[in-house]
């Protein structure tokens, strides 16, 4: 049976003024490597939900604890968001677990701009976040490497992109991934390859879904539930066209809608939801609590083992989905892609 994928934290904001030495990621002695993903805590709506946010990363980091990635963590709301984004990031130094961040697309308020946030994080002491090239549409454009289980050698690549907020180069709806980020992916997924004289597998971590994520759902058989309706891109800029190409994504992650879950393979690329993880704005269905998902890994295979572990510390067995002429999606922000 299928299960799901596994967690590692994702932040970002990268300034490399670290006074020490970061520690390379890499797979275990048993030759796997794990990411939690936390997506929409949404820190800052009130401070009764801040606290049910607070319990369920106690059981998230308490279960399933590795590394995390996270997006929409603070929103507008009653805090300072210098303080929601300390109790975000809270738990990562509690539990000295590393970390990495994209942003999602109310990861931002006001005076304290995105930049500013990333240039705090990167001076976590467990944060891996970087902050992108400023040439390029967004913040948390950047990647990592993963090293073997026993060399040096380069095994997995983790890509993060900035999906912005409400506009697709100029096109209002959601954020979504430019070209020049794309351009700025094929560089280093070119340069990555003729430095390792192969192509590295590869895991993309970014907000907003792709346009595809309805082609999954409609034609695909899928794992978990879509309640809402995918907010996906308003525009198809070709990111999951390119993937193909390169030839070296295997699995994509996104959040942002609250009340869908699920993953599917489409054209042996995973495409994934997270599971809605804080208790800020809008919450998932009683019988889909907030949770994690497990992100697990092979060294040298692109099988993904995936799960979610929800806030009363259950491991959920996502049910199966068939394509449904009677649940299928064709617009995203009024616009026809299928």
């Amino acid at each position: 049976m299928f299960e799901n994928f596994f967690s590692f934290i994702l932040f970002s904001f990268l300034i490399f003024q670290f006074s020490f030495t970061k520690e390379s990621l890499r797979f275990k002695t048993d030759k796997t490597f794990q990411i939690m993903q936390l997506t929409d805590l949404h820190y800052g709506y009130s401070f009764a939900q801040n606290m049910q946010t607070d319990q369920a990363q106690k059981v998230y980091f308490k279960t399933e604890g590795k590394d995390t990635d996270f997006g929409d963590l603070i929103c507008e709301g009653f805090q300072d968001p210098l303080i929601a984004w300390q109790k975000a990031v809270y738990f990562t130094n509690f539990y000295q677990k590393n970390y990495a961040v994209t942003f999602g697309n109310h990861d931002f308020i006001d005076y304290y701009s995105r930049r500013k946030f990333i240039d705090l994080d990167i001076k976590n002491e467990y944060s891996y976040s970087q902050k992108g090239p400023e040439n390029i549409h967004g913040v948390s454009n950047y990647y990592l490497e993963v090293l073997g289980s026993d060399s040096d050698e380069t095994k997995l690549i983790l890509y993060f992109f900035d999906t912005g907020d409400k506009t697709c180069e100029g096109i209002p709806g959601w954020g979504c991934v430019f070209h020049n980020q794309i351009e700025w992916y094929k560089n280093i997924s070119n340069y990555l390859k003729e430095k390792n004289n192969r192509t590295i597998p590869a895991l993309a971590f970014f907000h907003i879904p792709l346009p595809e994520y309805l082609d999954v759902w409609n034609n695909n058989i899928c794992y978990g539930i879509k309640e809402e309706i995918i907010a996906c891109w308003p525009k198809n800029t070709g990111l999951y066209q390119t993937f193909l190409e390169q030839g070296d994504v295997y699995g994509v992650f996104v959040g942002h809608d609250h009340v869908n879950d699920f993953i599917g393979n489409y054209n042996g690329i995973y495409l994934a939801y997270g599971r809605k993880s804080g208790f800020g704005y809008y919450e998932p269905q009683p019988l889909h609590p907030q949770g994690t998902r497990i992100i697990k890994v092979q060294e040298n295979s692109r099988e993904i083992e995936s799960w979610i572990r929800n806030k009363n510390g259950i491991k959920e067995i996502q049910k199966i989905h068939y394509p449904d002429e009677k649940d299928t999606q064709n617009y995203c922000s009024g616009v026809k892609f299928s």
